[in-house]
């Protein structure tokens, strides 16, 4: 007799211990790519900025 699971537990969970409900998995994934984005963006910006301070600031 086969026990009834749901068809993702196997491959996707690995038999994970915790059953973590699809909407917490939703919100981790928005939740990291707002994050990678920001540091991303904020890396970038910081970065230009320094660069344009450097050539802006007279030479001696």
């Amino acid at each position: 007799m086969v026990s009834e699971k749901p068809w993702h537990d196997d491959w996707l969970l690995g038999r994970c211990a915790v059953d973590i409900p699809q909407w917490m998995w939703g919100m981790l994934l928005v939740w990291i790519g707002i994050t990678l984005g920001t540091g991303i963006r904020l890396y970038r910006t910081r970065r230009s900025w320094m660069r344009k301070y450097q050539d802006d600031r007279p030479q001696r």
